[in-house]
């Protein structure tokens, strides 16, 4: 044999699988943190449809019986009909005419509709302006 051979060494390859196997563990602790903060995706999915339902449920309240048939103020579905981890808040303002996003207290022809969802996962809002047309 002669001493200018090239290849690697048993402790060069431990070595380097330790590294890897340390560089590995933390990237996988990140992705966990980072998947968690998430949320689950089928649990916002549901989220997401359970406030879209509410939300075609007040806006056809107003087609069938009229704009002031939307009364404002808060209601809370806690939970949420048929689930055990979703609380559901309806809140209805009237909104300033030359600033649609202001509540007002008096009443105008606008009215600011939102429903926010709450689970484990997290929150989800969605919003809407009604106008007496």
């Amino acid at each position: 044999m002669t001493g200018n051979q090239r290849g690697f060494t048993l402790i060069e390859v431990i070595i380097t699988i330790v590294l890897l196997a340390i560089l590995t563990s933390g990237l996988m602790a990140m992705f966990k943190t980072y998947s968690q903060s998430n949320g689950d995706p089928s649990v916002m999915i549901q989220a997401s449809e359970l406030a879209q339902e509410k939300m075609d449920q007040t806006i056809a309240n107003r087609a069938l019986n009229g704009f002031n048939s939307i009364a404002v103020g808060n209601t809370t579905d806690n939970p949420v009909l048929g689930t055990a981890t979703f609380t559901r808040v309806l809140s209805v303002g009237y909104v300033n005419p030359a600033a649609l996003n202001t509540i007002v207290a008096g009443p105008t022809n606008y009215k600011n509709v939102t429903v926010t969802m709450t689970s484990n996962a997290g929150t989800l809002t969605l919003a809407t302006l009604i106008g007496s047309y």
